[in-house]
Formats: structure tokens, C-alpha cells, sequence
């Protein structure tokens, strides 16, 4: 039988390498050390590494103040679908000053339509949808 608890967990790492700090639901912590360039110390912290990044990213996102055809608020990165079935990622354009919605073959500038346009995800959480 498996069972799963979730508690908090940091990673750390200082001089004698990579360690794991968890902590219980009573606030009791245990350490765990993680071998150095080993295969599991490799995976968890790319795993926490992009799990970080995602995070920050997801944070820092600009909101267009413009929705979509569910009255969704669509966001910079969010990945959109036309009514045609056309996918695109929304972007600010320096140049243009302004948010577009950019698909593999084109760039909408104007955004004023994009009520007719759907947010399926977003490009960090949602790659997949690309």
C-alpha cells in the first residue's frame, strides 16, 4: 500500500553539497543529504530549477486588460486559439508598443478582435499546446 504526504520541502545546498529540508505538520524538520552529481540529486534540482523559473515567470506576466470569447482576461504569454483553429502566444512588442498575438506564420497587431480569440493556456504551464 502507498501512502502520500504532502510537507514542505527546500532545497539547500552549502559546501558539503545538495540536502533536502522537510518539515512536518507538528514543525519537527529532518535533513536529507542528496548525493552530489548523482542521478537524483541531478533530476530534483532541475526539477526544482524549473519549477522556480516557471514560477517567477507565471508572476511577472503582464495582463493586456483585454478578454477573450469566454470573458477570460488574457495574459503576456498566454497561448490563444481562433475560431479558425489557429494557435498563437501573446507577446508585447517593443517596437510596436503594444501586445500582439503571434502564430507560426503571422503577427496580429491589433488586439481589439480578440474577443473572437480563445486562452487555452499558457506557454509555461501549457507547452505541450505550442
Amino acid at each position: 500500500m502507498n501512502v502520500q504526504i504532502d510537507v514542505p520541502v527546500t532545497l539547500m545546498k552549502d559546501d558539503d553539497g545538495y540536502w533536502l529540508k522537510v518539515k512536518n505538520s507538528l514543525g519537527q524538520e529532518a535533513m536529507l543529504s542528496l548525493e552530489i552529481g548523482g542521478p537524483l540529486t541531478t533530476e530534483i534540482v532541475k526539477t526544482w530549477a524549473d519549477e522556480q523559473m516557471k514560477a517567477g515567470l507565471l508572476k511577472r506576466r503582464r495582463k493586456t486588460g483585454l478578454k477573450d470569447s469566454n470573458g477570460r482576461v488574457a495574459f503576456e504569454a498566454d497561448i490563444m486559439l481562433s475560431q479558425a483553429g489557429v494557435r498563437g502566444v501573446v507577446a508585447w512588442d517593443a517596437n510596436l508598443a503594444a501586445f500582439v498575438i503571434r502564430t507560426a506564420t503571422s503577427q496580429t497587431v491589433n488586439l481589439g478582435p480578440i474577443a473572437k480569440w480563445e486562452v487555452i493556456g499558457n506557454a509555461f504551464e501549457n507547452p505541450e499546446l505550442l
